[in-house]
């Protein structure tokens, strides 16, 4: 069942593109505790169309050559993101930055963007990212280490955070996630005392 789920969706997503995919999400996340593709969502062992993700890594480039462009002459950085206020987020070397206002200090010095990975989120909408920052010297700013979500015209930023090179504060790991990174630890966890508790009520 989960390999025809995912050759099903990965298919729909695949033929919808960026611009479409908003409205698949819905049918695949499922509740954190759900069954069928929603538990599978949270499956860190799952496995991607292949044909699919190498079809976005474009278009999450572009995300982030778009952004660049944005930075470099402007003070607002808010029409790269998407989601709701508190959940645009930015960060510069661990502090925290309003999108409205913030200004990227690499953008000036920026030659090209280097990536350095990329993971697809198993709801398939979701890719979370990194890009060394080069200047044009072959020196090394840091990285941008990003979350982005499908949607009309291709991929929009949902979280970015800029770490220095020699910053106390790392690149966080690009891991398997379900919509968020880090969302399947926690399902994990939320599993193990549900089946805990389960567990111990019918002892009693």
């Amino acid at each position: 069942m989960r390999k025809k789920l995912l050759i099903v969706g990965s298919a729909f997503a695949l033929a919808a593109g960026p611009a479409t995919a908003e409205a698949w999400i819905g049918g695949v996340v499922g509740d954190i505790m759900g069954q069928g593709v929603g538990k599978w969502c949270y499956d860190g062992t799952a496995k991607h169309n292949a044909k699919y993700f190498a079809g976005q890594i474009p278009y999450a480039d572009q995300a982030m050559d778009k952004y660049l462009g944005l930075a470099k002459t402007t003070s607002s950085l808010d029409k790269m993101f998407t989601g709701t206020r508190d959940h645009r987020v930015l960060f510069i070397d661990g502090t925290q930055a309003d999108t409205r206002t913030a200004r990227d200090p690499w953008a000036a010095r920026i030659a090209k963007l280097d990536r350095v990975d990329l993971v697809q989120s198993n709801d398939t909408q979701n890719i979370h990212g990194q890009w060394r920052a080069i200047t044009s010297n072959g020196t090394t700013l840091g990285t941008y280490d990003v979350l982005l979500r499908a949607g009309v015209g291709g991929y929009h930023i949902r979280q970015m955070s800029l770490i220095s090179t020699g910053s106390t504060t790392r690149p966080s790991e690009l891991t398997p996630f379900c919509n968020e990174p880090g969302d399947i630890a926690r399902w994990q966890q939320a599993k193990a005392k549900h089946d805990t508790e389960k567990f111990t009520q019918a002892k009693q």
